[in-house]
């Protein structure tokens, strides 16, 4: 039994994104599309997805079909996140902490310690994610702890 097409010929939208969705869905993803993506941002990806920790960033297409430019200027911009900020703002209560973080976050430098940490043992090892299993991650996480514990 097959779970997504293989067909070669699957339309990406008609076959493809609904059988991706179900799949997600059916294993406790918690899934995004805009259903009509006339009037949004021009290539954001078909779906996000979120379970557990994980977010999931997917453009889909046909077997043949090719990314545009501005989708791979999205999906390119989605690879080199590192830090995930989660606010809930309404205007006036959070004016301070809205102009706050859209002028001084975002930059390729890391925000403080902790994040300077987390990329570091990010790029640490061939697998590019923390593991307690690997003793590079642990070493990485024991040494950098004791610095950051000790101020």
């Amino acid at each position: 039994m097959n779970l997504l097409p293989v067909d070669e010929n699957a339309h990406e939208t008609k076959e493809f994104q609904p059988a991706v969705v179900k799949l997600l869905t059916d294993n406790d993803w918690l899934v995004y599309h805009t259903y009509d993506s006339r009037k949004s941002k021009e290539g954001f990806p078909d779906l996000l997805a979120i379970k557990g920790a994980y977010l999931l960033v997917s453009e889909l297409k046909s077997f043949k079909g090719k990314t545009t430019e501005a989708q791979d200027k999205w999906l390119s911009a989605f690879e080199k996140v590192r830090t995930i900020t989660v606010r809930l703002w309404k205007p006036g209560i959070h004016n301070d902490e809205i102009i706050e973080i859209a002028t001084t976050r975002g930059k390729d430098n890391p925000v403080d310690e902790v994040d300077e940490l987390r990329l570091k043992m990010l790029s640490t090892c061939e697998h590019k994610m923390v593991t307690w299993k690997c003793q590079t991650c642990m070493k990485v996480i024991v040494d950098g702890l004791g610095s950051v514990v000790k101020e």
